[in-house]
Formats: C-alpha cells, sequence, structure tokens
C-alpha cells in the first residue's frame, strides 16, 4: 500500500457510490476519516479497504446494523458465515419478537432511504432558497434601474419646461416691444 490520499470524489469514482451515501457511511458506521489541515476528508488505502469490505458486506444481503458488528467484532465472519456468527447477526438485527432478518432489512432499507430523501430535501430547499434571493436580488437591481430612469426623465421634463418658460418670456418681450 502507498501513501496516496484520495478526496471524496475520486474514493467516489472508485467504489460507484455517490459522495453523499460516503459522508452518510461515515456517520452510520462510525468511520474514521482523517482530514487535511483545511478540514476536507481524504481517503488512504486503509479507508478505501474498509468501504470496499462494508460494500461487499452489502453486496451479499447484510443490513447496516450487522455491518456495524462485523466491523466491530471483524473475527465474527473469518471464516465465511458460520452458525455462531448467523445466530449473533439474528439476535442483534431482532428488535421486537417476531420480526425476522428479512423484515428488519426492509426497515433498514427504509430507514436508509428516508435518509437519503431528506438529504435532498435539504438540498433542494437550500437550492430553493439561493434561487429565490438571486431573483430578489435581479429585481432590486431592476427597480433601481427603473427609478434611476424616472429620475432622469424627471430632469429632462423640468429642464424642457424651463427652456419652454424662457422662450415663451421671449416670445411675450419680443410681441410686447413691438407693440409700443
Amino acid at each position: 500500500m502507498d501513501d496516496r490520499k484520495l478526496s471524496i470524489s475520486e474514493v467516489s469514482d472508485i467504489l460507484g457510490y455517490e459522495n453523499h451515501v460516503l459522508r452518510y457511511y461515515e456517520k452510520e458506521f462510525e468511520l474514521e476519516i482523517p482530514r487535511n489541515e483545511v478540514n476536507h476528508r481524504f481517503y488512504t488505502d486503509m479507508e478505501i479497504e474498509l468501504l470496499k469490505k462494508i460494500k461487499n458486506l452489502q453486496q451479499k444481503g447484510y443490513s447496516n446494523k450487522q455491518i456495524k458488528l462485523i466491523l466491530k467484532s471483524p473475527d465474527l465472519i473469518e471464516n465465511g458465515t458460520n452458525e455462531a456468527c448467523v445466530t449473533v447477526l439474528m439476535n442483534e438485527t431482532k428488535k421486537k419478537p417476531g420480526i425476522n432478518l428479512h423484515s428488519a432489512d426492509i426497515i433498514e432499507a427504509k430507514e436508509r432511504e428516508t435518509l437519503v430523501l431528506e438529504d435532498l430535501k435539504e438540498e433542494i430547499i437550500e437550492l430553493i432558497n439561493k434561487q429565490v434571493d438571486k431573483d430578489k436580488d435581479i429585481l432590486i437591481t431592476e427597480n433601481a434601474k427603473l427609478k434611476l430612469k424616472l429620475k432622469e426623465k424627471s430632469y429632462e421634463i423640468i429642464k424642457l419646461k424651463e427652456k419652454l418658460n424662457s422662450l415663451e418670456s421671449k416670445k411675450f418681450l419680443f410681441f410686447k416691444r413691438k407693440k409700443k
């Protein structure tokens, strides 16, 4: 293994997961992902192997709770799936009597889906708020431009009225002199 440090985007490409999934896994599986001096995540070969292991266990059908247990006790699955491991995993998965392993997996998947949907909802709300702010800024700018044009036109009208008054007074004086 070398000392390479990969960004979250690079690891995302390697594993085929979206960035938000990697951040979710960091919280869900309580992973210690190192950070650089500007607090950005970076992944070494050790973290990548751990994420590959998580992906492999998911593909084998394990739930997140089961994977957490395996990560905390790696000796459970060293020799493949044995009876003790299956018993421990099933007991760990069952919260209530009558829930089987399949039901727990469905509940886990729904919880995961709910978290992802909540994250997406927050991102959409944030994007909408940014767009509304941009639209407000544009309207304020356009409003200010229109007010400036209105002022300019008002000044033009005042100047034209003054000019007209000046011409009328000259015309009036011109006609007055002729009468004398």
